[in-house]
């Protein structure tokens, strides 16, 4: 047993390696804490990229990437010219994907031309502008092909007049398509500018033509990819584009497809202030991710079934086209997308938000559930 000094020595020395361990594993709570404090992600969502949300600007120890870009300024003037012998690069995305305002924006910032970014649809006498050749020179053409078909002035037949790449621009579907559905509202039947249709009227819609929408959706990349004269030069991710740190990257890549097609570009150092610029500046951008959606009297609503149509759609298109890892990447990223953010109708008519932080989705489009 040993003396009395001895027992009281040993429950010291016990006592001691206790208060060691309490305090060892304090310190490792703290650590995991912090961690998780000054990252803006979880560890097992650093493989998931997604849209941001407004939180993203809201932790005080996170690095705001705006920040360097506040004071910046922009040096780029493209030389005029009097004569060109560029080919423009067709712009395809469906409607409700971009505007036509955003992408002419998009275009002049990115090249400076007045009017470099052209609809295929616009014309005019004075200007001898027809399917976007005219009197200026164009840089991109944006279409909606075969949404509206094109007939006879299709790409297939006019290979030898616009560049053999082109730009595809890409939304998820959850948002393009009650987008499209509320700008053919506004432009055919008399809504007004920037208003939203009511909220029975977009779910009798989308009850009755989600799935033939869906599978225009579709086919429209599909068209596009069957071209054997053109190859897909970058997908213009809408959801990229207003991300601080992703966006500049996507505009990078357009002006280096540009540039490869004969366009003037600015200089690398200088596209995360000219995308800042063309996005409309730091509060413009903050608004977006606060709410993404343009009309904003309510978020579009989807039945599970619908959720789950949505799902399959995307899945189809991942797996048609499994060699192109980058269309695979975005397929994936929008059936996350709408696994965590989707507006669901429930039964008794309420709504819910699908909160997704114990699933994932797998590279075979199905649920993976997060340890």
């Amino acid at each position: 047993m040993g003396t009395e000094a001895q027992v009281k020595s040993a429950l010291l020395s016990a006592k001691k390696k206790q208060r060691l361990r309490a305090m060892a594993l304090a310190a490792l709570g703290f650590a995991v804490i912090l961690y998780l404090e000054t990252h803006d992600h979880l560890p097992w969502e650093e493989d998931e990229p997604g849209p941001m949300n407004a939180a993203y600007f809201d932790t005080t120890t996170y690095v705001d990437p705006l920040e360097q870009l506040r004071n910046c300024t922009i040096s780029f003037h493209p030389p005029k010219k009097e004569e060109w012998s560029t080919k423009p690069i067709w712009f395809p995305a469906h409607p409700g994907t971009l505007t036509d305002s955003f992408h002419k924006k998009i275009i002049t910032g990115i090249t400076g031309l007045d009017a470099g970014g052209k609809s295929f649809y616009a014309s005019s006498k004075g200007m001898k502008l027809k399917q976007c050749f005219g009197q200026t020179e164009t840089a991109t053409c944006m279409n909606v092909h075969p949404i509206v078909d094109m007939g006879d002035k299709h790409p297939e037949t006019r290979s030898d007049k616009f560049y053999d790449r082109y730009v595809y621009g890409l939304r998820n579907p959850m948002l393009t398509l009650p987008s499209f559905m509320n700008g053919k509202q506004i432009k055919y039947h008399g809504l007004c500018e920037g208003c939203q249709v009511p909220e029975d009227e977009w779910k009798n819609f989308r009850d009755e033509w989600l799935e033939s929408m869906m599978d225009a959706w579709v086919n429209m990349i599909d068209t596009w990819k069957s071209y054997p004269k053109y190859k897909v030069g970058l997908y213009f991710v809408i959801e990229h584009s207003w991300d601080p740190t992703r966006g500049p990257l996507v505009l990078q890549r357009l002006a280096n497809l540009l540039k490869e097609a004969g366009f003037t570009t600015p200089d690398e150092a200088e596209i995360p202030c000219l995308w800042l610029k063309i996005m409309g500046g730091e509060d413009t951008v903050k608004a977006h991710h606060e709410s993404p959606y343009e009309y904003t009297d309510y978020i579009p609503s989807y039945s599970v079934a619908q959720r789950e149509l949505m799902f399959k759609k995307l899945n189809e298109v991942a797996a048609k086209y499994a060699n192109d890892t980058e269309l695979v990447d975005v397929m994936r990223e929008y059936q996350n997308d709408i696994r965590t953010r989707a507006r669901i109708d429930t039964d008794v008519g309420k709504m819910l938000l699908f909160n997704s932080t114990n699933t994932t989705m797998g590279q075979n489009g199905t649920e993976v559930a997060v340890k």
